[in-house]
């Protein structure tokens, strides 16, 4: 009896170690109706209810569900149906945007600083704003607007108007 189980011990280890390695994807999180519930959704698939890694905090993933946060994910038995976040992805941009009470500062390469959208990006402050849209239009808007500078300050176009 005791050689039965040392052998079905060899042979799950076997299937372990043989048997595919846990693949990690990457899905989103997603909003649920259902109080302390966290819905992940993963290659394009409908949202389903997620587990989390000990000491990963419940309340903070809810809090970044609100932005459709992207989170590392593994699935326990290669089952779709049971998604298992073991991170969140780092995105500074949406962590900056998402700030709502301090202001951050953001580690950024010294040389450049590049921010890229499909549409439209928006700098706003107040009452002032930037926008530079696909169609390469840039629209400053402000109560005053100031342009200063140490040599020249062109204006250049084939029409330039004023007022």
């Amino acid at each position: 009896m005791n050689d039965d189980i040392s052998d079905l011990s060899n042979s799950s280890m076997q299937r372990c170690v043989n048997g595919p390695l846990a693949q990690f994807v990457i899905g989103r999180l997603m909003k649920s109706k259902k109080a302390g519930e966290i819905l992940v959704t993963c290659h394009g698939l409908d949202p389903r209810p997620a587990r989390l890694l000990a000491g990963m905090n419940r309340v903070e993933l809810i809090k970044h569900a609100a932005h459709g946060q992207e989170v590392l994910v593994v699935f326990a038995h290669d089952n779709p149906d049971e998604p298992v976040i073991v991170g969140v992805m780092e995105n500074i941009l949406e962590s900056v945007v998402s700030m709502e009470d301090s202001p951050a500062m953001v580690p950024v390469d010294p040389e450049q600083v590049v921010i890229r959208a499909e549409k439209e990006v928006v700098l706003a402050c107040g009452d002032s704003s930037i926008s530079l849209t696909s169609e390469g239009r840039v629209v400053v808007k402000g109560r005053n607007i100031l342009s200063r500078a140490s040599r020249s300050n062109k204006i250049k176009g084939p029409s330039v108007e004023i007022n």
